[in-house]
């Protein structure tokens, strides 16, 4: 897994961009959530597998949910 942040001067936002990257293909991460918060402070994500098939991430309440994949590369993802 990677996870990007971006902010800067004038944005007043945080986004998060979380990849799932497989080992067998690195240079092709796969985008599976992206959510914006308002500030600019360090995002809240926590990622937790609960098996080698099912990802669970969580992060801050105030968070909005800009994109979201369900299952991908035959992972599910849930989100908290």
């Amino acid at each position: 897994m990677e996870m990007e942040q971006f902010a800067g001067p004038g944005n007043n936002a945080l986004l998060t961009v979380v990849y799932l990257v497989r080992t067998e293909d690195p240079d092709k991460p796969i985008e599976i959530l992206s959510f914006s918060e308002p500030g600019e402070e360090d995002g809240q994500v926590q990622m937790n597998w609960i098996n080698n098939q099912h990802l669970e991430v969580s992060h801050r309440n105030e968070a909005k949910v800009e994109f979201q994949v369900i299952k991908a590369a035959g992972v599910e993802i849930s989100l908290n």
